[in-house]
């Protein structure tokens, strides 16, 4: 009865162990991806003003994007947009509130902002977080 109870232990360790590490996998494969399209983001603001960004559905599965969902412009302040997901297209028609850490009297204090449309922040932020509803960002250079 013992050894029983140990190799079911073992067994669900196991398990528990390779579920971990795929989705380790899949994290930081994603978080490489948008790390690079944020990296973009930025060196593209820094030498124009206008940003297009194409969005794909994101198959966590096989770790891959699959049909475009639809695209968005920043240019000259206005952002335009055009999407089938309406969860996205929520994320991009609102103001976008999010938390970020501040240093405040040598402190780091959690603070609450708000990144209004037509925005770099705004749609940065947009970029960052559509992972949360299984879409990824690319950004469009000409």
């Amino acid at each position: 009865m013992k050894n029983k109870n140990m190799v079911f232990i073992i067994l669900v360790s196991l398990v528990v162990s390779i579920i971990v590490c795929y989705n380790m996998k899949n994290v930081f494969a994603e978080e490489n991806l948008f790390k690079l399209n944020k990296d973009n983001l930025m060196e593209s603001n820094n030498l124009k003003e206008e940003i297009k960004v194409n969005f794909y559905r994101w198959n966590r599965e096989i770790d891959q994007r699959e049909e475009f969902v639809g695209m968005a412009e920043l240019k000259e302040g206005k952002l335009v947009f055009d999407v089938k997901d309406e969860r996205l297209k929520k994320m991009l028609k609102w103001d976008f509130h999010t938390m970020i850490t501040a240093e405040e009297d040598g402190k780091s204090v959690n603070k609450s902002v708000a990144y209004e449309v037509g925005t770099i922040e705004h749609l940065q932020s947009v970029i960052e977080h559509c992972k949360d509803i299984s879409c990824v960002a690319e950004i469009v250079t000409n």
